[in-house]
């Protein structure tokens, strides 16, 4: 939280998330209207090197830190530019489902059986 609310101090922006990195880029997303089928969101993009694409994040839910006077004028955390605060996918992982809590039990004892959790 320390090196998160100093980033966001320095940042000078009003609001500051935390985020993680996409695995892949985010451009070569396909996706299914009926179940079967797959279609490329960005046709252009699928004929790209995956490397050719900037590293693009996602909102990971741990941080937010806002302005009170931004928040009150806009009465939303959106609207410009963030300062984000990256915090490794391996160190984020969010839990919605059985399936994500299983991974995220998988993840803890691996991480723990190496020592890189104390606890």
């Amino acid at each position: 939280m320390k090196l998160s609310w100093q980033r966001y101090l320095e940042s000078k922006s009003s609001v500051l998330i935390s985020v993680s990195a996409y695995p892949h880029p985010p451009q070569r997303a396909l996706v299914s209207e009926d179940g079967v089928h797959l279609t490329p969101l960005n046709h252009e993009a699928m004929d790209r090197s995956t490397q050719s694409f900037p590293r693009a994040y996602y909102p990971n839910g741990a941080v937010t830190i806002v302005d009170a006077d931004f928040l009150r004028t806009n009465r939303s955390l959106h609207g410009g530019e963030y300062a984000f605060f990256e915090i490794p996918a391996l160190r984020s992982v969010d839990i919605d489902t059985p399936e994500d809590y299983e991974f995220a039990s998988v993840l803890y004892e691996g991480l723990k059986k190496k020592g890189l959790i104390p606890y």
